[in-house]
């Protein structure tokens, strides 16, 4: 049991573990508590809790509503992570500081990334619209994804572009384009 704890505190600082106690038990309220009296009340304490700790003292946005699995690690804490509210993510998933999972226009407000399983996020990356990120992919820092990211494949640059794919034992990287006189004009 030490073991664990202290494995567990290492791969999350404390404000990481903060935010995800406030989140966990606001979904837990907001998806299970069903008794008519209690819930306004509990969910009234989530919005204190999340309102002091996980957006003051934390600076991040972790809604009850979003789904997040099992074995989320935040190794820098929760500082500026924002989430939008029907986001998905997978289990064992790594995000880092200053990540952003939202929506891309006010068109679709519902639209919301959907993160797989196994799949490590850079630092200050977007992820914007009804976007996927496969299941083992990674998402290179800075990076704006704004299409799909296939699974086993790594996304870097603004907007984001696909630089390799990983077959089940090597990386395959993908060769970009030569830069030629013609690409320089626009021609």
């Amino acid at each position: 049991m030490r073991a664990q704890l202290s494995a567990f505190y290492r791969a999350n600082k404390p404000s990481g573990i903060l935010t995800m106690a406030v989140y966990r038990f606001g979904n837990t309220i907001y998806y299970r508590c069903r008794i008519p009296v209690l819930r306004p009340l509990l969910l009234l304490l989530y919005a204190i809790l999340d309102n002091l700790i996980v957006k003051l003292l934390c600076g991040a946005e972790f809604p009850a509503r979003c789904r997040i699995g099992k074995g989320l690690r935040l190794p820098h804490g929760a500082n500026g992570i924002i989430l939008h509210g029907n986001a998905v993510i997978g289990d064992s998933v790594t995000l880092f500081h200053q990540v952003t999972l939202g929506m891309r226009d006010l068109e679709e407000p519902e639209a919301a990334p959907h993160i797989g399983s196994s799949v490590v996020i850079g630092a200050g990356a977007k992820i914007l619209g009804r976007v996927t990120v496969g299941q083992h992919s990674s998402v290179g820092a800075n990076a704006v994804v704004i299409r799909d990211v296939p699974g086993h494949s790594t996304a870097v640059g603004v907007p984001a572009r696909i630089t390799s794919k990983r077959d089940r034992r090597k990386v395959v990287a993908l060769r970009p384009r030569p830069l030629t006189t013609d690409r320089i004009r626009g021609d």
